[in-house]
């Protein structure tokens, strides 16, 4: 990869980044997700040549950003424990309210759908419900296992529960 390939895909991926590095950040020891954002990208300079594409890179972005959360005695972390917690950045503009505002919406959409599938659903579909929802019980062979249907029919069932959730969710959008 070469510079300009890394800075276009941090660019484009922004929100997607933010992503992964928020799902990794409850082992972090700081708040300040933006550093985690500048050493992610100096470590894909450094390391560009070992990166042969996009996908290769969004791996690396990946890892990397897990690693730095993960190692408490990483160099990020030793350097960055006391200071991002007590730094205040109040006059400089992140993009994050609108990506936290983004993802809260899409989490109450979620809410919306799931609410509607129970109200709307029949008494089959409302024992899947319990199963997949409360239960936790997510995969096909789970499935396959805890309701005594076959492989085929456990795909179906959730292929069936993800669609409906997702008609729902596109009601919410066009309103």
């Amino acid at each position: 990869m070469t510079k300009h390939g890394i800075d276009n895909y941090f660019t484009e991926n922004h929100i997607q980044i933010l992503e992964w590095i928020e799902s990794s950040e409850p082992r972090c020891f700081t708040n300040n997700v933006e550093n985690i954002i500048s050493d992610v990208y100096l470590a894909c300079i450094n390391s560009m040549d070992k990166i042969p594409n996009e996908k290769k890179l969004g791996g690396f972005i990946r890892i990397t950003a897990t690693s730095i959360y993960k190692w408490s005695n990483s160099e990020f972390n030793q350097l960055n424990k006391v200071e991002s917690n007590n730094i205040e950045v109040s006059n400089i503009y992140i993009q994050e309210d609108n990506y936290k505002h983004e993802k809260e919406m899409r989490l109450q959409s979620f809410e919306y759908a799931l609410e509607k599938y129970w109200q709307n659903a029949s008494k089959s579909e409302r024992i899947f419900y319990k199963a997949y929802i409360n239960e936790g019980i997510r995969t096909v062979r789970a499935i396959r296992d805890h309701f005594g249907v076959t492989y085929r029919g456990s795909q179906r069932l959730i292929k069936d529960f993800k669609q409906k959730i997702k008609e729902y969710e596109r009601e919410i959008e066009e309103v």
